[in-house]
């Protein structure tokens, strides 16, 4: 997959609609760097679906580790990822923030990955950086 490209992820379509580095508004830490994964969530099924960014999406690197989002209430780019439960058709759009060391390798080759509470997966694999 990649950015821009919605997968369906058990009864969600799930799009990445960007990934770039962002500033948090307050509460950065120095010596690191944030990066910001832009998603929405559509329910396209006939009940709720749950969405909890900050358990399903992580930045994953094939050759060192895995980086789980952090809680940043506020970035400048946009309203943080829903952690809540939709409705048939309804969307939401918003950001997971990941905070990364500098000179971290971690982003030479990386994708991010979003799995559901049953299993599915994907991976939006991404060399911008």
């Amino acid at each position: 997959m990649n950015v821009g490209e919605s997968v369906r992820v058990g009864g969600l379509d799930v799009t990445l609609k960007q990934f770039s580095p962002v500033t948090p508004t307050e509460g950065g830490l120095d010596g690191w760097s944030y990066y910001g994964a832009e998603m929405s969530f559509e329910n396209v099924t006939d009940g709720p679906q749950a969405v909890m960014a900050d358990a399903q999406v992580r930045i994953e690197n094939i050759y060192v580790a895995t980086v789980d989002p952090l809680v940043m209430e506020d970035i400048e780019e946009g309203d943080g990822a829903p952690l809540a439960t939709m409705r048939p058709g309804e969307t939401q759009t918003g950001w997971v923030v990941f905070g990364v060391p500098d000179g971290s390798e971690i982003l030479e080759s990386f994708g991010v990955y979003y799995i559901d509470d049953e299993g599915n997966e994907v991976v939006w694999w991404n060399n911008i950086l």
